[in-house]
């Protein structure tokens, strides 16, 4: 079994590190709601954690972060991260090198679906939620040590909606690079992650 705490403390916090989550409305009404003050939001460009003067998130302490419970929806995504160009939802997974946790999701096919699933339903919440000018100042951050493992196109009613198509050969690329074969129960795995993926929204 995954202990997803203690990857996340060996790793000293990398994802914690100049990372700066944007913070929609509702997230900051949550966090000031659980006795955040909101003299540790830093409001320039657009809503995130302050920055320690070490450059790590005032949230971060002792190799954890103390808002758990409360985190951003980007922190909820990790290792996932996002952009989104011409109304397409790209999906990102770090690279092993920035985040050991991607390494052991692509190793556990299991544990990559919950994951992938948590990441996209709180990537598209984030953004349902920013105003189109917080939104576009985010999308100018770059992210170069990820790759693409997902795309998702908005329906014409404005919500995500999975191109299958681009998906599954997303996926196969995942697959290919995992360390693990893909026995028979791996492969009812895959079978059950297409399913999840076509209920998620």
């Amino acid at each position: 079994m995954i202990n997803f705490i203690q990857i996340c403390m060996g790793c000293g916090g990398k994802c914690c590190f100049n990372a700066n989550p944007p913070l929609s409305s509702r997230r900051i009404k949550i966090l000031l709601e659980n006795g955040v003050s909101v003299d540790k939001i830093d409001f320039n460009k657009y809503p995130h954690p302050k920055t320690r003067g070490d450059g790590y998130c005032i949230f971060f302490e002792n190799g954890k972060c103390t808002i758990h419970h409360i985190k951003p929806e980007t922190c909820v995504a990790g290792p996932f991260t996002f952009d989104l160009r011409n109304n397409i939802l790209e999906i990102y997974l770090k690279k092993d090198e920035i985040c050991p946790l991607a390494k052991y999701l692509r190793e556990n096919l299991e544990v990559y679906e919950k994951q992938f699933k948590l990441a996209v339903e709180n990537i598209t919440r984030l953004i349902e939620d920013l105003d189109s000018e917080v939104l576009a100042e985010i999308l100018k951050i770059d992210e170069p040590e990820t790759f693409k493992v997902a795309e998702i196109p908005l329906n014409p009613k404005g919500r995500f909606q999975l191109n299958f198509n681009q998906y599954l050969i997303m996926l196969l690329t995942v697959i290919t690079n995992m360390t693990m074969s893909l026995n028979l129960h791996c492969l009812h795995r895959f079978s059950s992650l297409i399913h999840t993926c076509s209920i998620l929204l």
